[in-house]
């Protein structure tokens, strides 16, 4: 007992014999006392604050069982505040009574880079929060090697701090993944029949984490091609840039009084250059500039031409926790733009768009999901460029695109109960309406609806059944499987 209670130094016994018989005899050295206490190596905290931590005092016998205490409460500390590779060690000299707790708090001496065979070292250390000297952090280095592996340039990203004398050496080592490859994708509903897309994608294009690809849809009414440069990150800033030049076919369906009346033939192609940056909270803002042909004809009109030069910003926060029936989360959409026929100087216009929905839990089954949009221009906008109501996503009851219009005002509500892990039933209440002019928009106008529906989730996307109705009497059934891309 008193060998382990800390304080000896030395402890042994001796066996004497003399006249008496024998005799045992016991040594006990106890540590000397400790003058001084000192720390060293230790920047974050003070010498104050880590003093108020340990048991060890000066003036008191050195006890080694303390010691120890002492050292596993300091590295606790530092555990707690997410300085996960501290590491504490103690010397005594017995001839000063000096007692020094060497810290060691995780100092990064070098960061080294494994894996990357075609992907330049700079995107990968644009995601490093640390730099040469910087003391590692748990929590800093997690969401570091989320942003590595959410680049999608890698099969694998982890992080591992190899121990030096004194710090540690930072190692991020990745495995990338083939880069050339191709994406499809297929959707069905009752508007448009069946759709495929195919992307044919060149990936990391000079290692720098761009994509290019190549991508055609292909669909009864809906043709299109294009080909697109995106940038995620430009070097080692958060700004980012869209480039395309596509050509497509549409034949946008017509309707009247709530009957097929044909469609609208439009041919548009041109090309798109989209600047921005992402900031924290507020998502991704870009400056959208256009330069595109679009021509159309309307059933029974002559064929009309628009050649539109367009200049706007765009805004995208989505913080959604799925695609495929979202349980919370928020998704804002922001746009305005100003646009113009190049050949013809009155055409000038300006566009208003925006809406937000958001998604709530209210038990661990029952969702709720509110949406509001709104849009205006400050003038009559071409065809292909007004706003639409009607659609399994916009106002249950009426057709896709079924009015349109030059100014726009639409609300809805869902209620979603989930049964097992895939069914959904749903239902939903909608108001709104489009308007030609300002003059005309009048709340008690709004047109109200709702319906009911089912949902189910699968490997190619939701399978959503709905009936929808409106309060003048029209009414719809929707058949909808695969994301709406």
């Amino acid at each position: 007992r008193a060998c382990s209670s800390g304080y000896l130094a030395q402890a042994w016994a001796e066996i004497v014999n003399d006249s008496a018989g024998a005799r045992l005899d016991y040594y006990l050295i106890d540590y000397p006392r400790v003058k001084l206490i000192t720390f060293h190596g230790s920047a974050i905290y003070s010498p104050l604050e880590l003093g108020k931590l340990i048991s060890s005092r000066a003036g008191a016998v050195l006890n080694t069982v303390l010691l120890e205490q002492d050292k596993h409460a300091i590295e606790s500390y530092y555990l707690k505040s997410g300085y996960t590779l501290t590491r504490v060690t103690a010397g005594f000299d017995s001839l000063t009574g000096v007692l020094v707790f060497n810290v060691d708090e995780g100092r990064i001496n070098q960061i080294k880079i494994e894996g990357n065979k075609k992907t330049r070292r700079w995107v990968i250390s644009r995601h490093l929060p640390f730099k040469k000297g910087e003391v590692f952090k748990q929590d800093k280095g997690e969401k570091a090697v989320d942003e590595i592996f959410g680049t999608g340039l890698f099969e694998t990203a982890k992080m591992v701090a190899v121990p030096d004398s004194t710090g540690i050496t930072l190692v991020i080592k990745v495995s990338e993944k083939p880069y050339n490859y191709i994406r499809g994708g297929g959707r069905y509903d009752l508007e448009y029949n069946a759709q495929v897309f195919l992307d044919f994608v060149v990936g990391n294009v000079f290692g720098g984490g761009q994509e290019m690809y190549f991508s055609t849809n292909i669909s009864e009414k809906k043709r299109s091609v294009a080909l697109n440069f995106r940038t995620d990150r430009i070097f080692k800033t958060l700004f980012t840039n869209i480039a395309s030049i596509d050509y497509s076919e549409l034949k946008r369906n017509r309707y009247l009084a709530h009957k097929y009346d044909g469609y609208t033939k439009q041919i548009s192609y041109g090309g798109k250059l989209a600047p921005g940056r992402q900031f924290p909270q507020l998502g991704m803002i870009s400056i959208v500039g256009q330069l595109r042909q679009i021509n159309w004809q309307e059933p029974g009109k002559i064929k009309r031409k628009f050649t539109k030069l367009s200049i706007g910003f765009e805004s995208i926060v989505d913080t959604r926790d799925a695609i495929c029936f979202p349980q919370t989360g928020k998704y804002h959409y922001f746009n305005v733009q100003f646009a113009a026929d190049i050949h013809n100087q009155k055409s000038g216009y300006s566009r208003f768009e925006t809406s937000l929905e958001a998604y709530y839990k209210l038990t661990t089954r029952l969702n709720i999901h509110p949406r509001i949009a709104l849009g205006t221009s400050s003038d009559f906008m071409p065809y292909f460029d007004e706003f639409s109501l009607g659609g399994l996503d916009n106002f249950l009851g009426l057709h896709q695109d079924e009015y349109l219009g030059d100014k726009m005002v639409l609300g809805s509500l869902e209620l979603r109960q989930r049964i097992g892990n895939r069914y959904y039933v749903l239902t939903r209440y909608n108001a709104g309406n489009v308007w030609e002019n300002l003059e005309r928009v009048r709340l008690s106008r709004l047109v109200h609806g709702g319906g009911v529906g089912v949902g189910i989730k699968t490997p190619v996307g939701p399978l959503e059944a709905w009936y929808g109705r409106t309060n003048k009497g029209l009414d719809l059934f929707y058949l909808d499987l695969g994301y709406n891309w």
